[in-house]
């Protein structure tokens, strides 16, 4: 009987101890469990907010986007433009605030921020503001905001500008001062050396070969770093460092100091604010019937004070204007700037008709334009010869500078802009340099009837080109200028800015060195810094445009 009881006292006892047991472990899986609740709903709230905040960014960046179409169309922006950006759509996100705001007015000086900071030109910051919330989670909103910066970039502050590929692959020795920029690809090479002085940057690629699959040549091609100090492309090990490069993304940073840069490193396009970004052309076209108000803001041929349609001069308001006046020495007589000459080039393999514009009679006569823009257009040969427009007795030009554009090829022949150097720019279908020894009657003759004496040119250029296609090079920046006679040890001094914004539509003949075309000068060219001053711009410079960023902020 005692046993018994003891045996029974025993089983109580173990049953006590396995319910504490349980007990414990439920009260331990409920603690458990609640943590466990606890940090699952803590996770589920940062990757929610973690995911509003990509949706707010994602906002901010459609934007910007909407920004640069703003100001790719010529117009900037209006306070109406800037309520229309809306916020995109996200399942799930609620766009509580969203807002795009100027803070204060436009601003002129230098860039302080960006890729192109040091650089002169016209600023406005904006303000974007996006304050998202989730629909799943209770109070939890991100609130993000960025400050960037609309940046019109007068364009002759490159020392070359090119918007398809550009390509620079010398003989001789050559040096670039000034920023060189490119929306396509560069191509870089030399023979002998190539040196660049300042930033190169490219929305595409740079390349160390020849775009047309020829030899690049086995020079030296260096870009001054960040403290001024020229940096080869070559590697070590007789590789190059360019974007085919392994190492091209870090190394060139490495190297120049962010002085030489590609899409890679977020390179991006920068173009001349137009209607029609695809057709930069338009701005040197004639005025047309149909040309919408966005058109009328950006063609030459309305901005001119005096233009010359066929040989008829007209004012801006299209009447006529007689600019010819009484010759000095026989007033019986009148003089005209204006007249038609014919002579031949090799390259084009045709006869050239020029409208010449003799700049010294245009400036006597006291009728040269107001405002320092010339527009000239010529089509009056149809098919039998090719219309072009030619600038001569060049060397002292309208005071307060002298702009001339024109949707023909241009010949600049002789020294320009040497006397009082004023500021100034052509705009053409193609540029083409005449010496101050070339003669009309000689142009069919043999390559060394055309010999070259040395000329000064100081100008700064926007033209067309030719294209490169395999087995056929373009000339590349170097021959941008085009040349018809013997250079062989002469030289042409070119100060100013050489800009490629479109393909050549009228001076389409290949490029050809030698007999019976050309042969190249010495060339001492170089960046006038002189463009880099605001107050010293050629008439009408255009601009291109950035929207850059600033800074941004989470809340």
């Amino acid at each position: 009987m005692n046993k018994g009881k003891r045996r029974g006292a025993k089983a109580g006892m173990a049953l006590a101890v396995v319910l504490i047991f349980v007990l414990v472990l439920a009260v331990a899986s409920a603690a458990f469990l609640g943590v466990t609740n606890s940090d699952l709903h803590q996770t589920h709230r940062e990757v929610e907010a973690a995911r509003a905040f990509y949706v707010a960014q994602a906002g901010i960046e459609k934007a910007v986007a909407e920004l640069t179409v703003l100001y790719s169309r010529g117009t900037g922006h209006t306070a109406a433009e800037l309520k229309e950006i809306g916020p995109p759509t996200y399942r799930g996100f609620t766009f509580e605030t969203f807002a795009v705001a100027p803070l204060g007015p436009s601003a002129v000086g230098k860039l302080e921020c960006g890729r192109y900071a040091g650089l002169s030109g016209t600023t406005r910051r904006l303000k974007i503001t996006a304050a998202v919330s989730s629909q799943r989670v209770e109070n939890l909103t991100v609130r993000l905001s960025e400050e960037v910066e609309a940046q019109f970039i007068p364009i002759f502050q490159f020392a070359i500008f090119y918007d398809k590929d550009l390509e620079i692959l010398p003989g001789p020795k050559m040096s670039v001062g000034g920023p060189v920029h490119c929306n396509s690809d560069i191509y870089v090479g030399s023979n002998e050396s190539l040196s660049f002085d300042s930033k190169v940057t490219s929305a595409g690629d740079i390349f160390h070969r020849r775009k047309d699959g020829s030899e690049s040549g086995g020079g030296s091609v260096r870009v001054k770093d960040g403290e001024g100090v020229y940096r080869d492309m070559r590697n070590a090990d007789g590789t190059w460092l360019d974007s085919e490069h392994k190492a091209w993304a870090a190394g060139s940073q490495e190297r120049w100091d962010g002085s030489v840069a590609s899409a890679t490193h977020r390179v991006s396009r920068l173009q001349l604010p137009l209607v029609s970004p695809e057709w930069p052309r338009a701005i040197v076209e004639r005025g047309d019937a149909l040309d919408t108000p966005e058109l009328k803001e950006a063609k030459y041929y309305y901005k001119a004070d005096l233009r010359i349609i066929d040989g008829q001069a007209y004012d801006a308001g299209g009447a006529p204007v007689d600019l010819t006046y009484p010759d000095p020495l026989d007033p019986g007589k009148k003089i005209n700037p204006v007249s038609t000459r014919t002579f031949y080039n090799y390259r084009e393999g045709t006869t050239v008709s020029v409208t010449e514009v003799d700049v010294a009679k245009l400036r006597a006569s006291g009728k040269a334009p107001a405002n320092g823009i010339l527009y000239v257009s010529d089509d009056r040969s149809g098919f039998t010869k090719q219309d072009a427009v030619r600038l001569v007795n060049g060397e002292a030009l309208p005071t307060g500078g002298f702009t001339v554009a024109t949707d023909n090829p241009l010949y600049i022949q002789g020294d320009y802009n040497t006397k009082e150097k004023q500021p100034a720019s052509v705009m053409c279908d193609a540029i083409n340099i005449l010496s101050n020894s070339w003669q009309d009657e000689r142009s069919k003759e043999d390559l060394s009837r055309r010999v070259a004496s040395a000329t000064t040119i100081n100008v700064a250029v926007i033209a067309g080109n030719t294209v490169t296609e395999k087995g056929q090079y373009n000339g590349g920046v170097e021959n941008m200028p085009r040349f018809l006679e013997q250079w062989d040890g002469k030289t042409l001094r070119y100060r100013g800015s050489l800009v490629a914004l479109w393909e050549s539509q009228i001076a389409t003949g290949e490029w050809v060195y030698g007999s019976p075309c050309y042969t190249a000068p010495n060339r001492d060219w170089y960046y006038d810094t002189d463009l880099s001053d605001p107050a010293k711009a050629p008439p009408g410079m255009p601009s291109v445009f950035s929207v850059a960023k600033v800074r941004w902020q989470y809340e």
